[in-house]
């Protein structure tokens, strides 16, 4: 009796996890979507409809479809699952792969973080120095 109740309970919480994985799965599908919009077409679409001066920049949910999106691959889904799951990831633009990559980018090409360069020779001017 004890083994058909953990059999059960078991069961159970396999159909639960695979069902939040399925929620994860197409909420943070649907961010990441929504993040690669916001940064790339949005902006090209504004240009190509000559709104250019109207065009405001919005931020999506960084990190969060990406997360999501992670989260949901570690419950179960199948194989196509993955392979959707990882270039939805990728898609991301706010996602924290992108961070540590566009940081380790700067970092390599000598600057810190973008801009930092010149903040720091303007505020040299401004203070008198000889900026380098």
């Amino acid at each position: 009796m004890l083994a058909g109740a953990t059999f059960l309970a078991t069961t159970s919480t396999a159909k639960t996890l695979k069902a939040v994985g399925w929620v994860m799965f197409g909420f943070g599908g649907f961010v990441c979507l929504l993040n690669f919009y916001l940064v790339v077409i949005r902006h090209r679409l504004y240009r190509l409809r000559e709104r250019q001066a109207e065009y405001r920049n919005i931020s999506g949910f960084p990190f969060i479809g990406t997360i999501a999106v992670l989260f949901s691959l570690i419950c179960r889904l199948p194989l196509w699952a993955w392979i959707v799951g990882i270039v939805l990831a990728a898609l991301d633009l706010g996602g924290p792969h992108w961070f540590i990559a566009i940081m380790v980018w700067q970092l390599r090409k000598g600057g810190g973080a973008p801009g930092a360069t010149e903040r720091g020779k303007n505020r040299a001017r401004a203070q008198g120095l000889k900026p380098d």
